[in-house]
């Protein structure tokens, strides 16, 4: 009677219909279900700064549960297989780190627009203090006139101070944590690159915004101490700015103008042509910002142009009170009329400074050279090519003579400039080192450069081509008024 217990035992740990047969499939579909959903989060980064919105991290995030389970499932069967115990041994603290630099990345991109339109926000909040000061420092009426900027500066600087201190987004940290994976071997490596690349493009976008968004709004969040601020309340306890001026004295208050006028005029037409040289001889990654601050040091001249807007209204009020004077009539004229071309000019610059970041002139000017860039490209046998285990993406590559055995020749598309063609050296350089040690096996599939093999699989390459580009403008290339006479007398 001993014997069917022992038969009962032994169907008792053995399932019915169980192999080990049963143990491969079981281990083949679970690491193929891992590899799929690998490979899914991998093209679910591919590109996601072009991205709208943050719903591929959420996909790719939807990916960890269901890996998680799959390892756990594998546990049961991997015995025996190297690669099965290998990916049961490895995996899950790849996924935890996955789902770590996710959660960052996912953070980051929520927040990518976050500065958008900030600048422009302060812009206009600026712009309309700068016509209340104009508007007081026109009416030389001090007591309510100093009230008001006093108090609409201070409560604007306080509120967008406010403003800034609240967001306590951690970027830098979120980009170390997303792009700190550190898996770079084997089915991994794509996908810690892409958080690498994604974390990078996006810490840069937000960096350079919240750079935007200081630049834009530090002198605003000065409140009353702002310096065009102090310059209208001065100019409202100043002298000139009494109502019963004589025309001597008006007079004499319009060559102290003519001065002021010519010294911030002169800053203006300067920062213009700082707008022009950027434009010509920077890298095109940087004209944005280097045209930005320009932009910006223009902009600051808008309070002191909206002061000297304010004290020409007050001479026209003043000269208006003078106009039934015999003895002075015809000076008085004269004078009004001088003093209206002037304004007129100086309304002329204020107008393009104010819509300095708006104007089609130089937005045109400073996109010249990348449209320029892209309609070369257009031209290139390939583009975006990857190289170094993808960490170096080339412009633009070209083909000559027939596959697997053509020559290719890696092309660099530079402006026309002495800063462009020094770094296009280098990384000629660079690409050439790469390029002349590597074998097809270092390619990725479907590399254009898979199209240009010698018979030992090394490649066949012509010497880098370097094609440039101008995209240097005139100064009126970049201006909306009369620069050669802006700043002249009258």
């Amino acid at each position: 009677m001993r014997t069917p217990i022992v038969l009962l035992s032994c169907l008792l740990l053995v399932p019915a219909g169980a192999s080990a047969g049963d143990g491969a499939a079981k281990r083949a579909e679970l690491t193929k279900k891992l590899s799929v959903s690998l490979a899914r989060v991998a093209a679910d980064l591919v590109e996601l700064v072009d991205q709208p919105d943050a719903s591929k991290v959420d996909d790719a995030l939807a990916q960890i549960a269901p890996m998680q389970q799959a390892l756990t499932d594998l546990a049961d069967v991997a015995s025996g297989d190297a690669t099965a115990e290998e990916m049961v041994s490895s995996w899950p603290n790849y996924v935890l780190r996955l789902k770590h630099s996710l959660t960052a990345l996912k953070g980051l991109k929520q927040r990518q627009h976050g500065y958008d339109g900030v600048p422009a926000e302060c812009r206009h909040d600026e712009a309309e203090l700068h016509e209340r000061m104009r508007y007081w420092v026109g009416h030389a009426d001090k007591d309510a006139g100093v009230k008001e900027l006093t108090e609409r500066a201070t409560t604007l600087g306080k509120s967008w101070k406010k403003r800034f201190d609240a967001d306590d987004s951690d970027d830098r940290g979120d980009a170390s944590a997303a792009g700190g994976m550190g898996a770079d071997e084997g089915d991994w490596a794509p996908v810690s690159r892409w958080l690498i690349r994604d974390a990078n493009a996006l810490w840069e976008i937000r960096s350079t915004g919240e750079w935007h968004q200081r630049v834009a709004c530090d002198r605003i969040m000065e409140g009353a101490d702002e310096p065009d601020v102090k310059l209208a309340i001065d100019e409202l306890h100043a002298a000139r700015s009494r109502p019963d001026r004589a025309f001597a004295d008006v007079k004499q208050d319009y060559e102290d103008w003519k001065t002021a006028k010519a010294e911030v005029l002169k800053e203006h037409v300067e920062h213009l042509e700082e707008t022009r040289t950027f434009i010509c001889e920077e890298y095109e990654t940087q004209i944005d910002v280097r045209v930005t601050g320009a932009l910006q040091d223009i902009l600051r001249l808008h309070g002191a142009e909206a002061v000297l807007l304010g004290r020409a209204d007050l001479m026209l009020a003043q000269l208006a009170k003078l106009e039934h004077d015999d003895a002075t009539k015809t000076q008085v004229k004269e004078l009004e009329a001088k003093i209206e071309r002037a304004r007129g000019r100086v309304e002329a610059a204020a107008k393009q400074g104010l819509m300095a970041f708006d104007d089609p002139k130089i937005h045109a000017a400073s996109w010249a050279g990348r449209n320029k860039h892209a309609e070369m490209r257009k031209k290139c046998g390939a583009t975006k090519v990857e190289i170094g285990g993808g960490n170096v993406r080339l412009d633009c590559v070209d083909l000559s003579g027939t596959a697997p055995h053509g020559t290719c020749t890696v092309v660099m598309i530079e402006p026309n400039n002495d800063k462009a063609a020094s770094a296009a050296q280098g990384q000629a350089y660079e690409y050439t080192d790469w390029l002349s040690h590597a074998h097809a096996k270092d390619l990725p599939d479907g590399s254009i450069f898979r199209k240009c093999l010698a018979d030992d699989d090394t490649l066949k390459l012509a010497a880098v081509e370097v094609r440039t580009y101008d995209t240097c403008p005139k100064i009126d290339d970049v201006a909306s008024f009369d620069t050669a006479t802006v700043a002249s007398d009258e």
